[in-house]
């Protein structure tokens, strides 16, 4: 449940990996994957291990529960705002890629494998 950053987790974090994990991924192939390999299920599948495989790589499972300590800078250096709703009623952001304030991120020693 630890990812990639295994070796640098405290005891006390690894007591909250342990608490607060998500629940196990389905077993069976989740019909989302079945569709992304256009209805076969070998494709599917494989689409879905890398997934998986991805999410534990990475630390997904947590990702929104570690401190963000470069938070504020990214919120002022990155454009981007909440208009109107989709489809589903879920709200709909939009950013502008193309007017991140870089060189602020740079002054404050924020680097791309900290986004």
């Amino acid at each position: 449940a630890k990812g990639a950053a295994e070796e640098d987790i405290t005891e006390e974090e690894d007591e909250y990996y342990k608490k607060y994990a998500p629940p196990p991924a389905p077993t069976e192939l989740p019909e989302r994957f079945l569709g992304a390999g256009k209805g076969d299920p070998v494709e599917g599948q494989r689409r879905y291990e890398e997934t998986l495989k991805w999410r534990q790589e990475y630390d997904m499972n947590f990702v929104l529960r570690k401190p963000c300590p470069n938070f504020e800078i990214c919120k002022k250096s990155f454009t981007g705002y909440f208009h109107l709703r989709g489809k589903e009623n879920e709200p709909v952001w939009y950013e502008h890629s193309t007017k991140v304030k870089l060189k602020e991120l740079r002054k404050e020693g924020v680097d791309c494998d900290e986004l």
